[in-house]
């Protein structure tokens, strides 16, 4: 079998051959080196952190990330995103991350081979019906719609261990900690080493980030009362100390990880030219239930051969949508020597809506597009990406921070019918985690056959 040869580009962290790389190297990201200027020309506002200022003590780096966390994500601006002609996308890049380019080649040069396993090794081998399909491999399991969906394949894994969380841990909440299954090393050699190689430096990346954050929604809070009529009574000193989001704390010593490796398969040129159009033809509007999402980016691939793609190749409007804080949705290209971090719902409630998570789907690679040298004619395209998602224990309390009405954090919620308000699955402040997440996945299937 074919393997793919995805080679990205030389960094100063990654010395290998350049062969063939997807995208180019710097393709429309806010460069930083503590100088966020953006170009008029860029239409994503997407902005790139540094990983070594990530290194620096959180209390010492409020002048490098406070203005870009703002720009990035909102916060005490987020009430009022109108005020601003780039608004803020919710989703944050970083840049520099020690072997991160060769993990992510390695990795996705073997799941290709995964994704062309017999079909009846992946279903008797490497599934997991007792969790809901939440470890091994999964296929058809999900719905789009009403309709099995056949669009993607799914590889769940755990990077941190193989056996998460204590015994009555997984009998009480079986998809939330549920055993990795793996492939035989003879059919995909190498796969775990670097499948759990690279969701774990990419943990690792989200809990430095972690870090930060907390400083970041801090000081707005505390900005924020600044600013109130009562501001001459404030105890800054007792407000920083009783302000409790410890997120940092919380995604490094976590092992509820979920790495999930995407392989969408192509969109078929005749019989669903509607779904083919759709914004979310691939992966449906949505936002990511838990805390924290790394995401690793994608490469798109000839599903025929296993050959990876430039992209003049491939249809520009496939992969990653957002919706901005001004609700209007927006492409994004996560620079391929970059890993992404997008918000989810229980950081929006922990901050006091001080962030707030990204609703975002992606659109598949349209079988009938064509460059303008029609060098892309009937090909089959697919795509493979890797999200990591970094939550904490199902019984985590979801509160909002003491002095923040709940009607506060449910207002700054990007308004948009593509997904089910967080009011109806948010019931009550401190509603724990696990049953969160139960009760919007159930939601969001009803909503799917509304949409």
């Amino acid at each position: 079998m074919l393997s793919p040869k995805f080679i990205l580009p030389k960094t100063k962290h990654d010395v290998f051959v350049h062969k063939t790389y997807p995208y180019k190297a710097m393709d429309n990201f806010t460069s930083t080196k503590h100088d966020n200027s953006q170009n008029s020309d860029h239409l994503e506002d997407l902005v790139v952190i540094e990983y070594e200022d990530l290194m620096i003590d959180p209390e010492n780096a409020t002048l490098i990330f406070h203005p870009l966390f703002s720009k990035a994500f909102g916060g005490l601006e987020s009430s009022n995103p109108s005020t601003s002609s780039h608004a803020p996308l919710g989703l944050i890049a970083i840049s520099g991350i020690p072997s991160f380019v060769s993990q992510k080649q390695n990795l996705f040069q073997k799941v290709y081979e995964l994704a062309n396993l017999p079909d009846s090794y992946l279903e008797t081998n490497l599934t997991d019906p007792r969790s809901m399909y939440n470890a091994g491999w999964s296929r058809g399991k999900e719905k789009l719609g009403d309709k099995p969906d056949q669009h993607k394949a799914s590889f769940y894994f755990n990077p941190v261990t193989d056996l998460p969380g204590s015994k009555e841990d997984r009998e009480q909440y079986p998809t939330s900690y549920p055993c990795n299954l793996w492939p035989e090393n003879s059919l995909v050699e190498g796969f775990k080493d670097s499948a759990t190689g690279l969701g774990c430096l990419m943990k690792e990346v989200v809990a430095m980030f972690a870090g930060h954050l907390d400083v970041f929604v801090r000081n707005c809070h505390i900005n924020q009362m600044k600013k109130g009529k009562d501001s001459v009574d404030i105890d800054l000193e007792n407000l920083k100390s009783s302000f409790c989001m410890s997120m940092g704390k919380e995604m490094e010593q976590t092992e509820k990880v979920k790495g999930r490796i995407l392989y969408y398969f192509p969109l078929p040129k005749k019989g669903l030219l509607s779904s083919v159009n759709k914004a979310d033809s691939w992966i449906g509007w949505h936002c990511d239930s838990g805390f924290l999402t790394a995401l690793a980016g994608d490469a798109y691939l000839l599903h025929e051969t296993g050959e990876f793609m430039e992209s003049n190749l491939v249809d520009p409007q496939a992969g990653l949508h957002v919706l901005d804080r001004n609700s209007i949705v927006r492409k994004i290209n996560i620079p391929q020597h970059c890993m992404g971090i997008q918000i989810g719902e229980c950081l929006q409630i922990l901050s006091g809506g001080m962030v707030v998570a990204t609703p975002h789907c992606v659109k598949g690679a349209d079988p009938n597009w064509m460059n303008s040298s029609n060098e892309c004619e009937n090909m089959p395209v697919a795509r493979i990406s890797f999200p990591c998602f970094i939550d904490t224990v199902p019984s985590f309390s979801l509160s909002a921070p003491k002095w923040c009405p709940r009607n506060v954090v449910l207002e700054k919620s990007i308004k948009s019918n593509k997904i089910p308000p967080l009011e109806k699955r948010w019931i009550n402040d401190g509603m724990a985690f696990g049953e969160f997440l139960q009760k919007t996945f159930s939601m969001y299937y009803d909503w799917s056959l509304k949409v």
